[in-house]
């Protein structure tokens, strides 16, 4: 199929674009305009065509077809064959001491090579969030991030105990929200952590929303409407977690599938008794953009050959 652009702000006109891939998925956002309901605008500031990046930052094109077309984002590839970015994440929870998470790193450094298609997220204790982000730094590595395992769904202030999202912006790009653990340990509301993803989107830091299919559309409601097309959604049914078996393939598909209508244009990860031995079959699930590694990460070695089975996929 061939879709013709029109970009307003600078009337250059990109056509022949059969496939198309956006970095930054979570700044897309989807609306009709008013005076025709066939066409179709779309909001980015990056995107790829023809294997060649393209910056922009127009605030809207239009898509011209007898009827609006809605393409996934997080499930398309660029024209020319070139993958599309995945992502592996690394969820430590209460594990590791320093000198274990520093070896961690040293370990895994040296055995995984970097990938320009995979986005390695490692998120630590809060108190192993600096320390970490300099080693990083000073390797030289590319493409390594850290996540915060939590965040305030408050601002900075006269709140005991609570680590704002303003005071990670620089070792954290990203944040996880409303973990299926955090729910039921911590007794998190929708509420709470709705306000948890919005300070972090305020701090300009990326929120990964973790949902289970029972509660996503309660949680996704609970969102400011703005938010939502700003998120990476971790999928981790709840009754998998930390066991030795994963959800079957065939009731993953649906899930996946069902989460996929409620958030059509943010990445999608899978998490779940993800290991190195089962990593292959969850990653080709179509609408999966990546992996999230529970107990399976806190050993290098598994969790580097986890990030290589991505990075080929």
């Amino acid at each position: 199929m061939t879709i013709r652009l029109i970009i307003q702000d600078s009337l250059k006109v990109l056509s022949n674009i059969r496939r198309f891939e956006f970095e930054k998925i979570a700044l897309i956002n989807y609306h009709k305009v008013r005076s025709n309901p066939r066409h179709l605008y779309v909001q980015w500031t990056s995107f790829h065509t023809c294997g060649k990046e393209n910056q922009s930052t127009v605030t809207g094109c239009r898509k011209q077809f007898g009827r609006p077309i809605v393409i996934p984002a997080a499930a398309k590839k660029i024209c020319g064959g070139e993958k599309m970015t995945k992502y592996v994440l690394a969820n430590w929870k209460s594990h590791k001491s320093r000198s274990e998470a520093e070896k961690w790193i040293e370990t895994f450094l040296q055995i995984y090579p970097s990938s320009p298609r995979l986005k390695v997220i490692l998120a630590p204790s809060f108190i192993y969030l600096e320390p970490l982000f300099k080693k990083i730094s000073e390797s030289g590595y590319q493409n390594l991030y850290l996540a915060a395992q939590d965040i305030s769904p408050y601002p900075p202030g006269a709140y005991t105990g609570a680590v704002a999202a303003d005071m990670v912006r620089g070792l954290a790009a990203y944040v996880l929200a409303g973990h299926a653990e955090r729910r039921r340990y911590f007794h998190e509301t929708n509420q709470e952590i709705a306000g948890k993803v919005r300070e972090t989107l305020d701090a300009g830091i990326q929120p990964v929303l973790c949902v289970d299919r029972d509660y996503a559309r309660a949680q996704i409601a609970a969102l400011d409407d703005p938010d939502i097309d700003k998120l990476i959604i971790g999928y981790a049914p709840a009754g998998y977690i930390g066991l030795d078996t994963p959800q079957n393939l065939t009731e993953a598909k649906s899930n996946v599938k069902e989460i996929r209508q409620m958030v059509p244009s943010s990445p999608i990860l899978y998490g779940g008794s993800i290991r190195a031995d089962n990593a292959a079959d969850y990653i080709k699930i179509e609408e999966i953009t990546g992996l999230m590694v529970g107990s399976g990460c806190l050993n290098p070695q598994e969790f580097a050959a986890i990030c290589n089975t991505v990075a080929e996929s």
